[in-house]
């Protein structure tokens, strides 16, 4: 079951985004950010495959089968570019392969549908801010991985198909939208997992896991204000309130 999260509205999400927060402070180290980003690929990738295996045509199974074996390779470049630093990438998907299998099992969607839904929805946050934190990144790992982050196109697939989906059945909209939403909260709380707060102020020492939450999302609110802004022009464009 999704968590719940409240988001902002779409016009204070908009006003929000106009206080920048440099990407770059969010930066993990760079093991971190290889190692989450491998361990996301491997859990993208099974998310693809099992999406196929409800795809109702072999032409869309093949397709989403394509894009799974991007992310395996992905996977496997981040690996490289781990043992060429000296670090152990199979230490490192012990360490973030559990939060990223929970995160799509709390996501999965009933029909096929939802499956490309989420994987337009909560892949896109992901891949979204993936991009931006690589600016924290030294200029020689950028230029190895910036490319491989931009090769995909689950984007443009995934949205190719909910819009052949929609065509005709405009009863599938609103259950859409909603379902969209919930993936939306628990793309939000990976992305404060995801990120480095070390860098922008001492939070609170509390007991409550609640409060320590709310005062680590108001310290990246602008960030995540301009992936929920990215994230309504890739509604807007299946004609979704987001």
């Amino acid at each position: 079951m999704s968590q719940k999260l409240t988001l902002p509205s779409r016009d204070s999400s908009l006003g929000r985004s106009q206080i920048q927060l440099n990407p770059s402070k969010l930066t993990p180290a760079p093991e971190i950010y290889l190692g989450q980003l491998a361990s996301s690929s491997l859990a993208i990738a099974d998310s693809l495959m099992f999406a196929a295996s409800k795809a109702p045509t072999r032409a869309l199974k093949n397709q989403l089968n394509t894009l799974a074996d991007y992310f395996i390779v992905r996977e496997k470049t981040c690996a490289a570019l781990l043992r060429k630093a000296g670090v152990d990438s199979f230490l490192l998907h012990e360490q973030f392969d559990h939060r990223y299998e929970e995160l799509f099992e709390i996501t999965k969607g009933v029909s096929f549908m939802e499956e490309v839904a989420r994987l337009y929805v909560l892949v896109g946050i992901m891949e979204d801010s993936a991009l931006r934190l690589s600016r924290g990144l030294s200029p020689a790992k950028r230029i190895q991985i910036e490319p491989v982050l931009l090769l995909s196109d689950l984007e443009q697939s995934c949205q190719k198909i909910l819009q052949n989906l929609l065509t005709g059945s405009p009863d599938l909209v609103d259950p859409l939208a909603l379902y969209c939403r919930s993936v939306v909260a628990d793309g939000l709380l990976e992305i404060r997992h995801s990120v480095d707060l070390t860098k922008l102020g001492k939070i609170s020492q509390t007991e409550s896991k609640a409060d320590k939450a709310r005062e680590e999302f108001k310290l990246i609110e602008p960030y995540t204000a301009e992936l929920i802004s990215a994230h309504n022009l890739r509604m807007d464009s299946l004609g979704l309130t987001a």
